[in-house]
């Protein structure tokens, strides 16, 4: 779960909590429920996670910002980032506060500005790795993200004469050797008897 807060005084701040798998929440997992809080360089407007067909990839938290940009900022960032010490038990320690920066790899949006965002939609496509994000309001913006990079694709590099070529040296290899081994067994069985 993630939400977006304002503190006057200290900015934006985007605070995720890892909640237990469902019907495991009980009055006393309260107290080992993690919390992270994130201070961030823009004011989210909205937000949205990506989606995949079988839920395998990560899921990237999506955000409309006043800056007019769609920001992605993926969960392996907000995971390893968050991981804070444990408090004080006095309870007068401040929580542990990451900065994310304004990154401009991490805006999807790249060079258009998409302004008075409405709302963001995100669905799986054909592929485990990619997820389709849609953003309305005053401007319309689609594109496709790889929240775990495009492990479900071949690259256009992709070499497929090698893959045949060693298909074809791996068959022959075996069809060598089956009479080999055959011939083997059989001469076990004649001296071992």
């Amino acid at each position: 779960d993630t939400t977006a807060s304002s503190d006057s005084a200290k900015g934006w701040r985007i605070t995720t909590v890892d909640l237990p798998p469902a019907g495991q929440l009980s009055a006393n997992s309260r107290e080992r429920l993690q919390q992270r809080t994130f201070a961030v360089g823009f004011q989210p407007r909205f937000l949205a996670t990506t989606l995949t067909k079988y839920g395998i990839a990560l899921e990237d938290l999506i955000v409309a910002t006043d800056k007019d940009q769609i920001v992605t900022v993926p969960n392996r960032l907000l995971h390893t980032l968050g991981a804070a010490p444990p408090a004080a038990k006095s309870g007068s320690s401040p929580p542990a506060v990451n900065i994310l920066l304004d990154d401009p790899r991490l805006t999807i949006s790249q060079i258009w500005q998409v302004s008075d965002v409405e709302g963001i939609l995100t669905t799986s496509s054909q592929l485990e790795s990619t997820s389709l994000v849609f953003t309305y309001g005053r401007d319309l913006f689609g594109t496709t993200v790889a929240p775990s990079a495009t492990f479900d694709l071949l690259s256009e590099d992709f070499s497929r004469s090698q893959l045949f070529t060693t298909l074809a040296v791996l068959l022959v290899a075996v069809l060598m050797t089956k009479p080999l081994a055959q011939n083997r067994e059989l001469q076990k069985l004649w001296f071992t008897s």
